[in-house]
């Protein structure tokens, strides 16, 4: 999968104007058509285990660690 991927970030990549061509282009169907909770789940990784993984790869991309963003933080 990761060779995959990188081949996106090649300079001759192909433009890709819809997500559901890359989807199939890539043979992604199956992986995409469910949930990642789904997807660990079907793989044998314990629900609790997944759904702990997922929150923390979503605060992480979302930015929220905890506390207010850094932007909100006084110099003084």
């Amino acid at each position: 999968m990761t060779d995959k991927v990188a081949t996106l970030y090649e300079p001759e990549a192909q433009n890709w104007f819809f997500i559901e061509e890359l989807n199939d282009a890539f043979d992604w169907t199956e992986l995409t058509s469910k949930t990642g909770a789904e997807h660990f789940e079907s793989h044998g990784v314990s629900q609790k285990f997944a759904r702990e993984a997922i929150e923390v790869g979503t605060r992480i991309n979302y930015a929220q660690v905890g506390g207010p963003p850094i932007c909100c933080y006084s110099s003084t």
